[in-house]
């Protein structure tokens, strides 16, 4: 670890291929992502391996866009309210609904731009 890299790996479907290297300083980032996303889900969470050994996930959402304040926490809050204490075993519970929110988020933005450029607001890009 010298080199100030630490491998995240995938080691819920125990794939080597998919590894993930960041610095410490980012693994730092993603443990208190990681304990936000915890305190949003709450008593729907069961502790144990099963939970950590996902945490992958959190990682995948926002490595795909989402945000952690506007896509993922209030998904969090939203879902764990209609769970049993413990019925989570796995961040990917949460999978469906964080990118769901996170596309509705994007798509309105992509809308608003297109109404910007519409109105003359902004330049129209050619591709």
């Amino acid at each position: 670890m010298d080199s100030g890299r630490v491998q995240i790996s995938d080691s819920e479907n125990s794939n080597t291929d998919n590894k993930l290297t960041t610095t410490r300083a980012e693994s730092g980032a993603r443990a208190r992502e990681v304990a936000a996303c915890s305190e949003a889900a709450g008593a729907a969470l069961e502790a144990g391996e099963s939970l950590s050994r996902s945490e992958f996930r959190i990682v995948q959402w926002l490595e795909a866009g989402a945000d952690l304040e506007t896509d993922i926490l209030p998904v969090l809050r939203r879902k764990a309210m209609t769970c049993r204490p413990g019925q989570v075993r796995s961040w990917a519970y949460f999978t469906e609904a964080v990118m769901g929110a996170f596309s509705r988020r994007a798509s309105g933005a992509i809308a608003k731009r297109q109404q910007l450029v519409a109105l003359g607001i902004i330049p129209r890009v050619n591709a």
